[in-house]
């Protein structure tokens, strides 16, 4: 694997571990019809619960970021990531809307 290859990898795998963490403090979810689909539900007391947890459980988040910064600066990344910025699942909602 190509150098900028295995670092686009790695930064994929920070990011999803953030994500995971979002979504275990409740401020990121998923359409329970649509896996894929992520969107927000939480505010800032679940980003800084996600500070919290991630910190608090970081030997199981070691191995994904050189450091507690870089696992804080993925968090946050995430938390402002406007594909999440829905508040459900626009396929359900299209479907729901044409009923």
């Amino acid at each position: 694997m190509g150098i900028v290859k295995a670092a686009m990898a790695e930064e994929e795998s920070k990011r999803q571990t953030a994500v995971e963490i979002l979504m275990k403090v409740g401020f990121l979810d998923h359409c329970e019809h649509h896996e894929e689909i992520i969107f927000t539900v939480g505010g800032d007391e679940e980003v800084t619960g996600a500070y919290k947890y991630g910190n608090a459980n970081w030997t199981a988040y070691q191995g994904s970021f050189k450091d507690r910064k870089d696992m804080t600066d993925h968090i946050k990344q995430e938390s402002e990531n406007s594909d999440y910025a829905n508040d459900g699942c626009e396929i359900c909602r299209s479907m729901f809307e044409k009923d």
